[in-house]
């Protein structure tokens, strides 16, 4: 089953939660989630993709054991 983690906790597809104001907009203005009196056809549910810019990830070689 396919989520959004936020803050430490992680919310899946079909879910109806109480959030603060705050995080319910940023939810609903990202397509994730609607308000439930809303209408479902409103949503923007086209594919989204992610850019990182400043993103590095990187590990050192431990040698030969």
């Amino acid at each position: 089953m396919v989520g959004i983690k936020h803050d430490g906790a992680q919310f899946y597809a079909g879910e109806t939660r109480m959030l603060d104001a705050h995080t319910a907009g940023y939810f609903c203005g990202n397509g994730w989630a609607k308000y439930p009196d809303s209408d479902a056809a409103q949503l923007d549910t086209t594919p989204k993709t992610l850019s990182i810019e400043t993103g590095k990830h990187g590990h050192q070689n431990p040698g030969v054991i």
